[in-house]
């Protein structure tokens, strides 16, 4: 099998991870694809495949979503963007694999924030920030997941938001 199409197989099979548990696949992708791909070419490919990936869980359970939840995250995002647009070009590619992996690092070990009440603006500051990371990281939406889990107990809407 060409390693093109192991890494097909591959996404396929972290997006149905993602899919039945609502978290994971995307990290799992990324920490595998440096054995695949040129470091230049890691972030543009996994964004590309996540987007596709999440936007079917969406399209597929659009009558679940939580539009308030997803607008405000979107206008974090611009924000986000705007900054990193800025940053990135004067991150060297080369530490692309370095980031990630202090990504995946942080978010399997580091400290989950936990809140009594949500704090305002949250999908937005989290959109701005997840957007940030994404720019040298490819970093999911990991962070989100926690805040978003307390606030929605639909599984469905859950796993389509």
């Amino acid at each position: 099998m060409s390693s093109d199409l192991l890494l097909i197989a591959i996404a396929s099979a972290t997006s149905m991870i993602t899919a039945i548990t609502g978290i994971g696949g995307g990290m799992m992708l990324i920490a595998i694809m440096p054995g695949f791909l040129p470091a230049t070419a890691i972030v543009p490919v996994h964004a590309l495949v996540q987007l596709f990936s999440n936007s079917s869980r969406a399209l597929f359970g659009w009558r679940f979503l939580r539009w308030e939840f997803v607008l405000a995250f979107i206008a974090g995002s611009i924000v986000g963007g705007a900054i990193a647009a800025g940053i990135s070009r004067e991150i060297n590619l080369e530490y692309t694999p370095l980031f990630i992996a202090a990504y995946i690092l942080l978010t399997v070990w580091g400290p989950v924030p936990k809140f009594s009440k949500p704090p305002p603006g949250e999908f937005i500051v989290s959109g701005a920030v997840q957007t940030g990371l994404s720019a040298v990281s490819s970093a999911g939406l990991t962070a989100v997941v926690t805040i978003y889990k307390n606030r929605n107990r639909n599984n469905r809407g859950y796993i389509a938001t």
